[in-house]
């Protein structure tokens, strides 16, 4: 029936959508085979869908949500990374305690992986580019200061894993 004809045509265009918005992609040549294979009827309304007009400025758009798609991935893929290699690090720092490489890894893994969190935090919790902006700046700057001091800490003192144990043994 006609009725299922224009669903399966809401479908297809739905599914299509983010195909057609990429630049430079001919999905219109797509989108108009598909619908001359399935549908006959839909004449006036392939002519429609079969030729989308995107602009320049809709184009930028694109790219940018482009560019930071990319950069949540690979933020997405820095935070695994770091999370696996503090599951190892952590309990080799309570095994093995004064061990310089590792106070070092914790020191900078550590702090990095919480601004990481706080930073994702930010971005979908804070909606104003004022504020994400001067969030991310101050979560920044905390981190950096973090990481500076552990490795003070690990430099001048006993170390973040010796000091965590004699922490322990005294409760």
């Amino acid at each position: 029936s006609w009725l299922w004809q224009i669903s399966q045509f809401r479908n297809m265009a739905l599914n299509n959508m983010f195909r057609l918005a990429r630049p430079g992609y001919c999905g219109a040549r797509l989108l108009l085979s598909q619908q001359t294979r399935s549908f006959s009827r839909l004449a006036p309304i392939r002519a429609v869908a079969a030729a989308p007009q995107i602009s320049s400025s809709s184009t930028q758009l694109v790219q940018k949500r482009d560019y930071v798609s990319r950069a949540s991935t690979n933020m997405w893929t820095g935070e695994r990374v770091i999370s696996i290699a503090l599951l190892g690090l952590l309990p080799a720092g309570v095994l093995f305690p004064g061990n310089i490489i590792l106070d070092l890894s914790i020191g900078l893994l550590l702090p990095l992986h919480i601004h990481l969190g706080l930073h994702q935090l930010i971005t979908d919790y804070i909606h104003t580019t004022a504020g994400t902006r001067i969030l991310n700046t101050t979560s920044t700057v905390i981190t950096g200061l973090t990481i500076l001091a552990f490795f003070f800490f690990n430099f001048t003192d006993v170390g973040i894993t010796s000091a965590f144990r004699k922490f322990w043994k005294a409760l």
